[in-house]
């Protein structure tokens, strides 16, 4: 089996490789991105290409299976929301259409428990048939939301090409370095929703449930996280860091004023702004029967693993620290 992964530069683009790196049915691994991977993987050779700009028909051309992991989930301040979208939109847009014309049999895309848009009305949990309702203000929401309208499209024309959806919600890693690891590592947890329930899965659990899809051959969608969300006061308790509770009346208009000053990436704004706004609790229930997932860690064993992982102090039970 050919597989090609683009983002594989990226945090779990890296660890999709590596796990497939360990499959005997996987005969090679084509990597794309803008950036080689850091890491060596034996089976993969590299192809530097940007999604927006790239020749999918013929990069993917040989291909059996496409893993889309190229996205742009936290935007650096270089990038203007424009090309967010482009990258984001455009850029998959791209990748699923040289995928068809390639005659690759299999697309995987993470999508993500985001596309399900944050409301305060969203139900718990949230399954797989739950509609999506992406937040227009909200870019990673809204983005998300319009590349699973595409696939929509693109699945209705072509009926045998095998479409798999993840929606992942936030996951940790050891060495994860994006601003909820940033914020959990901090001396002190910041809450501007003081009720908002967080999932969490570990990378690992994740990644496993994107190598079963290579034996899945069912068009479908799950979603993927550990069980049992926690508040911002369950973090806090856990971990023995203080809790902020902070009003946005306040907080929103320092962030407005750091992204007029370029201290703040617009989108990161949108996060603190929309994001916070809804729950995202989301049930797994049909990633475990149908396709056989079966995570290690739930949202409170992934916290106290991330904080080993960090050298940081753990609280709680002992049920709570019986974590591998």
């Amino acid at each position: 089996m050919k597989v090609a992964i683009t983002g594989v530069s990226g945090y779990l683009g890296g660890l999709v490789a590596k796990a497939l790196e360990k499959d005997p049915d996987v005969e090679s691994i084509l990597g794309l991105d803008i950036v080689a991977p850091k890491s060596p993987v034996s089976k993969l050779s590299f192809q530097k290409v940007d999604v927006r700009y790239g020749n999918f028909a013929k990069l993917l051309a040989g291909q059996d299976v496409v893993y889309h992991l190229a996205f742009i989930v936290e935007p650096p301040k270089s990038l203007t929301m424009a090309d967010v979208d482009d990258i984001n939109i455009e850029g998959s847009r791209r990748v699923f259409t040289g995928a068809i014309e390639a005659g690759v049999q299999k697309i995987i895309y993470s999508s993500s428990a985001a596309a399900y848009g944050a409301h305060p009305d969203n139900p718990i949990p949230m399954v797989e048939d739950t509609p999506l309702r992406p937040n227009d203000n909200w870019y990673y929401s809204r983005t998300k939301g319009v590349v699973e309208l595409l696939l929509d499209d693109l699945q209705q024309k072509n009926p045998e090409t095998i479409i798999i959806r993840f929606r992942p919600s936030i996951f940790l890693g050891p060495t994860i370095n994006n601003s909820v690891g940033k914020s959990l590592t901090g001396k002190a947890l910041v809450c501007v929703n003081k009720g908002l329930k967080v999932d969490f899965g570990w990378d690992e659990d994740i990644v496993d449930a994107f190598c079963l899809a290579l034996g899945y051959d069912s068009s479908d969608t799950f979603n993927l996280t550990g069980n049992g969300p926690l508040t911002t006061h369950d973090m806090g308790l856990l971990l023995g860091k203080p809790v902020l509770h902070l009003n946005p009346k306040w907080v929103l208009p320092l962030g407005r004023l750091a992204v007029r000053m370029k201290l703040l990436a617009p989108g990161m704004l949108e996060w603190l702004e929309v994001a916070v706004s809804g729950p995202f609790v989301i049930d797994t229930e049909k990633a475990r029967n149908k396709l056989g997932w079966k995570p290690k860690y739930d949202a409170t064993q992934t916290l106290v693993k991330f904080a080993r992982c960090c050298e940081l102090p753990v609280k709680g039970t002992g049920r709570l620290m019986e974590v591998d």
